[in-house]
């Protein structure tokens, strides 16, 4: 038979194991989802004479990004963080600035302005589904020889802009800024691009785009490496 003080030392081991599978167990607690974000990239810098390299904290996250291709999405830890950008293959930095992202959110991070200046563009991406029918769409102006444009977002074979009598769906949008949403009812459209206040001239028209129920998309106005504007649709959600 057990000694009492046996008894006592082994409710005692037993406990304390209890508490520590407890505590092991909840550890993991604080990297849950709620303490992580998704961040993307895009590079937009006409000039720049290579691809650029996105650090975090001194840590790769993204490498030899080119003009125009967007990243996919990755997993960072929410909160301050030093961001960190270099042309590839260079030890010069040219962004070097806090940033701060909330917990369960998700980023897109867009270089943009000409190298010498190079410019942290950050948007936060919508990812709510938008209502019963519809798609939620977004412009973003990353194009530094663009200027203030206007914007039409047309139903798919519209006459455009140039025959007048057309307003634009986000008027004067400035370089580095973007709209908010838009509700669209789901259907294919063309989206054109003119200098603000000049509907005859039209920097870019996409074409038809079908856009479906359910989705949310950035549109983003870029440079080409030629000296002209393009643009790329990336996805939010679904």
């Amino acid at each position: 038979m057990q000694s009492r003080e046996g008894r006592f030392v082994r409710f005692f081991y037993c406990t304390a194991l209890s508490l520590l599978t407890v505590t092991l167990l909840c550890s993991g607690c604080g990297n849950s989802s709620t303490t992580k974000t998704q961040l993307r990239a895009l590079q937009a810098s006409p000039n720049e004479t290579t691809t650029v390299d996105i650090s975090l904290d001194s840590t790769a996250l993204f490498s030899t990004l080119a003009l125009g291709s967007p990243t996919n999405y990755m997993t960072v830890t929410a909160g301050s963080h030093t961001l960190q950008v270099e042309p590839s293959g260079s030890t010069t930095t040219s962004i070097n600035q806090s940033i701060t992202f909330n917990a369960s959110t998700n980023y897109t991070l867009i270089t943009t302005n000409y190298a010498a200046n190079l410019t942290p563009m950050l948007l936060t991406d919508n990812t709510t589904a938008p209502s019963s029918g519809n798609f939620n769409i977004r412009i973003a102006n990353a194009a530094v020889e663009a200027g203030s444009v206007d914007v039409y977002i047309l139903p798919a074979g519209s006459s455009g802009p140039s025959s007048g009598g057309v307003t634009p769906t986000i008027a004067a949008l400035g370089f580095t800024s973007s709209s908010s949403y838009q509700s669209l009812a789901a259907a294919a459209y063309e989206i054109v691009v003119t200098p603000a206040g000049y509907p005859v001239v039209q920097y870019i028209n996409s074409g038809s785009l079908s856009f479906a129920a359910g989705q949310n998309r950035t549109f983003a106005i870029l440079p080409n490496a030629s000296g002209g504007l393009t643009s790329v649709t990336l996805n939010d959600l679904n």
